[in-house]
Protein backbone atom coordinates (compact mmCIF):
# COMPACT_ATOMS: atom_id res chain seq x y z
CA UNK A 1 0.00 0.00 0.00
CA UNK A 2 1.27 3.60 -0.57
CA UNK A 3 -1.07 6.27 1.69
CA UNK A 4 -0.48 10.03 0.89
CA UNK A 5 0.11 12.05 3.64
CA UNK A 6 -2.68 13.85 6.20
CA UNK A 7 -3.27 17.09 5.05
CA UNK A 8 -0.52 19.20 6.65
CA UNK A 9 2.34 16.57 6.89
CA UNK A 10 4.71 15.83 4.73
CA UNK A 11 5.18 12.09 5.46
CA UNK A 12 2.65 10.09 4.01
CA UNK A 13 2.79 6.16 4.97
CA UNK A 14 3.48 3.08 2.34
CA UNK A 15 4.31 -0.79 3.11
CA UNK A 16 8.24 -0.16 1.81
CA UNK A 17 8.25 2.07 5.11
CA UNK A 18 7.70 -0.38 7.50
CA UNK A 19 10.44 -2.87 6.36
CA UNK A 20 13.30 -3.72 7.72
CA UNK A 21 12.27 -1.95 11.51
CA UNK A 22 10.58 -2.84 14.16
CA UNK A 23 7.58 -0.17 14.77
CA UNK A 24 3.77 0.39 15.51
CA UNK A 25 1.41 1.64 13.30
CA UNK A 26 -1.61 3.09 14.63
CA UNK A 27 -5.28 3.17 13.37
CA UNK A 28 -6.75 6.38 14.22
CA UNK A 29 -9.59 8.83 13.14
CA UNK A 30 -11.13 12.02 14.55
CA UNK A 31 -14.94 10.49 14.66
CA UNK A 32 -13.31 7.80 17.14
CA UNK A 33 -13.88 7.72 20.62
CA UNK A 34 -11.59 5.04 21.47
CA UNK A 35 -8.62 6.53 19.79
CA UNK A 36 -9.02 9.86 21.80
CA UNK A 37 -8.57 7.76 24.88
CA UNK A 38 -5.45 6.27 23.58
CA UNK A 39 -3.98 9.32 22.25
CA UNK A 40 -1.88 9.96 25.33
CA UNK A 41 -0.14 6.75 25.37
CA UNK A 42 0.87 7.21 21.50
CA UNK A 43 2.14 10.73 22.58
CA UNK A 44 3.79 8.96 25.35
CA UNK A 45 5.74 6.27 23.31
CA UNK A 46 6.78 8.81 21.10
CA UNK A 47 8.62 10.56 23.23
CA UNK A 48 10.32 8.08 24.71
CA UNK A 49 11.97 7.20 21.20
CA UNK A 50 11.46 3.43 22.15
CA UNK A 51 10.46 2.66 18.52
CA UNK A 52 8.90 4.85 15.77
CA UNK A 53 5.14 5.00 15.90
CA UNK A 54 3.47 5.86 12.49
CA UNK A 55 -0.16 6.93 11.83
CA UNK A 56 -2.78 5.54 9.53
CA UNK A 57 -5.90 7.61 9.90
CA UNK A 58 -8.76 5.97 8.33
CA UNK A 59 -11.90 7.69 7.29
CA UNK A 60 -11.47 10.93 8.09
CA UNK A 61 -12.21 14.27 6.26
CA UNK A 62 -8.76 15.96 5.88
CA UNK A 63 -9.34 18.71 8.03
CA UNK A 64 -10.37 17.02 10.63
CA UNK A 65 -7.39 14.79 10.16
CA UNK A 66 -5.20 17.75 10.27
CA UNK A 67 -7.14 19.81 13.54
CA UNK A 68 -6.77 16.25 15.59
CA UNK A 69 -3.49 16.51 14.95
CA UNK A 70 -2.89 20.01 15.40
CA UNK A 71 -4.95 19.98 18.71
CA UNK A 72 -3.90 16.83 20.39
CA UNK A 73 0.20 16.33 19.10
CA UNK A 74 1.15 14.61 16.66
CA UNK A 75 3.53 11.39 17.92
CA UNK A 76 3.90 9.78 14.30
CA UNK A 77 6.81 9.55 12.37
CA UNK A 78 4.44 8.84 9.23
CA UNK A 79 0.93 9.70 9.12
CA UNK A 80 -0.97 8.51 6.19
CA UNK A 81 -4.72 8.99 5.20
CA UNK A 82 -7.21 6.23 3.96
CA UNK A 83 -9.99 8.86 3.22
CA UNK A 84 -12.42 6.34 1.56
CA UNK A 85 -11.14 2.91 3.28
CA UNK A 86 -10.29 1.07 0.02
CA UNK A 87 -6.64 1.87 -0.12
CA UNK A 88 -5.58 -1.20 1.95
CA UNK A 89 -6.96 -4.13 3.65
CA UNK A 90 -7.34 -4.26 7.29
Amino acid sequence: FELAPVKGRTLGLASADLRGEVSIVNVFASWCTACRDEHPLWMKLSAERIVPVHGLNYKDQPDDAARWLEELGDPYVRTGADIDGQRIRY
